[in-house]
């Protein structure tokens, strides 16, 4: 059973029957996306490089978790909280509260005083960076496809204009991603005074136990969706649901994203040096097969079908944020400073004009703490050449400081669909016909450790037939699918999917206020992220 620290029960109904009473007009739906989100962070863990920082991640991967979803609690009616608690001025805030504690310790401790909340901030810092890479990168691949699933039972829940919720009933039913327990907030008078000096105040800990004490209901709701829903989602997003985890944007292109900026949230909360620098890339390093035609056109974020162009897009991830406005000061500009950020012919060093507006922060304003850079080229590209971008020391971070200079190249297909080159690589190994890894099974979707048919590894330690951490247990199937559907022992519980190693927990079954937690969950889903592109 989910343990979570709530308002007394009548207090919390009450609450939720005030809210449920309150709830605004239809605004145009959002998507709030808390399962995806969490799976952003937990992969996140994975990819950290410094022992210490991992150590504290997994230590306190409760309030990892809780971090993750924390923003969209905010969305919930008379609640104020949601909006600015994706951000970097929000997170520098909470950093700055920290590092003022004399009751810390030893902030690198995993055992320390503070380590919750630490672990709860990168959480946090985790679910922003998700936002900003699924939202500018993934959804525009909805309209591009023409994928959409609009039943009548959740129409008044997603909308066309985004898709986490959908996702998020596939990530439960396809991909097991499960609920957790909810722990209690690390510092509730911590979090309110960082509001307040991000330019919030009023929060107050009643919002914050509101949001808090409704998602184990929420999880539960999704995952009763995602009983109902989910064949119906796979059906009609058939791409989107495959590619969820690799694409860029996705799951994983996230986490990158987010492991580059947990270190250099790390390095700063130590004192020790560091430089913002690029983390994560789309296209990636000495990509291939990228659209050649299909780049002169409008750009923003999100799946409504006016949006698009997923594939011809140009973007980067920093670990660290852009300049952004302070409380009561002017506002930053959107646009990057003449020379940061340039496209030319790796070849010939022709540089390429740029769409108006272009290289900008994306996908929205730069005002709360943009992490996300994209350049746009204002003429087609020619076919089967390769390409360069180079971020250059023009552009300055938050801190006021030049980012490390980074430079990589890209080539494009035959033609608009980005048709293979006669002389580019063998497509990935999840792809390519072949049994990579000799279990008898080839390629997506038959070899279960292939998450995608872009996956290049066709073999995992959850999906191998050995008994990697010598617990006595192996891989999610007990080694079934390596050995013609027989189980050679039990399945590791920390296999939770066939790809990659994670401890998954259980869920309870609904709640007593399930029928008013629905109607909350409306209002959030038609209150988040309601940005200017």
């Amino acid at each position: 059973m989910r343990r979570t620290r709530r308002i007394g029960l009548s207090a919390f109904g009450l609450w939720l029957a005030g809210a449920a009473a309150a709830l605004a007009p239809a605004l145009p739906a959002g998507a709030a996306g808390m399962t995806t989100h969490t799976w952003m962070a937990e992969e996140a863990v994975h990819l950290v490089e410094t022992p210490e920082l991992r150590a504290l991640l997994l230590a306190h991967l409760d309030q990892v978790r809780s971090g993750a979803k924390f923003p969209d609690g905010g969305y919930l009616p008379n609640l104020i909280h949601g909006e600015e608690a994706h951000w970097q001025r929000f997170f520098d805030a909470r950093l700055a509260r920290l590092l003022a504690r004399t009751d810390c310790g030893d902030l690198s401790d995993p055992a320390g005083p503070c380590a919750p909340e630490i672990a709860h901030l990168m959480g946090n810092v985790a679910h922003g960076t998700g936002d900003e890479v699924w939202d500018w990168l993934f959804e525009p691949n909805s309209p591009d496809l023409d994928e959409y699933y609009l039943h009548r039972d959740l129409v008044a829940f997603q909308g066309e204009g985004g898709q986490e919720l959908v996702m998020d009933l596939v990530a439960i039913a396809h991909y097991g991603v499960q609920p957790h327990e909810v722990p209690p907030l690390p510092s509730m008078p911590e979090l309110i005074a960082a509001f307040e000096a991000a330019g919030l105040p009023g929060v107050t800990e009643v919002h914050l136990e509101a949001g808090q004490g409704l998602f184990g209901v929420l999880y539960d709701i999704e995952a009763t969706w995602a009983a109902q829903h989910a064949g119906g989602v796979m059906t009609n997003m058939p791409w989107l649901s495959a590619h969820m985890v690799t694409a860029p944007g996705g799951v994983h292109y996230a986490a990158r994203s987010i492991a580059g900026q947990w270190e250099t949230l790390w390095a700063r909360m130590l004192g020790q040096p560091h430089r913002t620098r690029v983390s994560n890339t789309y296209p990636a390093d000495g990509q291939t097969g990228i659209p050649a035609s299909g780049w002169v056109r409008t750009y923003l974020p999100g799946s409504h079908r006016d949006r698009g162009g997923a594939r011809t897009r140009i973007a980067a991830s920093l670990t660290d944020s852009l300049p952004y406005r302070v409380p009561g000061g002017p506002g930053v500009s959107t646009q990057l400073p003449p020379g940061a950020m340039i496209l030319s012919e790796r070849d010939t060093g022709a540089v390429l004009p740029t769409l108006a507006s272009f290289p900008r922060a994306v996908p929205y304003s730069a005002d709360a703490g943009e992490h996300t850079i994209g350049i746009q080229p204002a003429v087609e590209l020619q076919p089967c050449t390769w390409y360069r971008v180079d971020v250059t020391e023009a552009l300055i971070d938050a801190r006021n400081q030049p980012v490390e200079p980074y430079s990589w190249t890209f080539r494009t297909g035959a033609d608009a669909e980005g048709t293979a080159c006669p002389d580019d690589p063998p497509p990935p190994a999840c792809s390519d016909g072949l049994d990579n890894d000799g279990d008898g099974l080839v390629d997506f979707p038959d070899d279960p450790a292939c998450v995608s048919a872009d996956s290049s590894l066709e073999s995992s330690r959850c999906q191998n037939g050995i008994d990697d951490d010598g617990d006595g247990l192996l891989d999610f199937d007990g080694g079934a699918s390596v050995n013609g559907g027989v189980p050679i022992g039990s399945p590791d519980p920390e296999c939770a999917r066939p790809y990659h190693d994670g401890e998954r927990g259980s869920a309870c079954g609904l709640g007593p206020e399930l029928a008013l937690a629905l109607g909350l969950f409306q209002a959030m889903r038609r209150r988040s992220r309601v940005r200017v592109g």
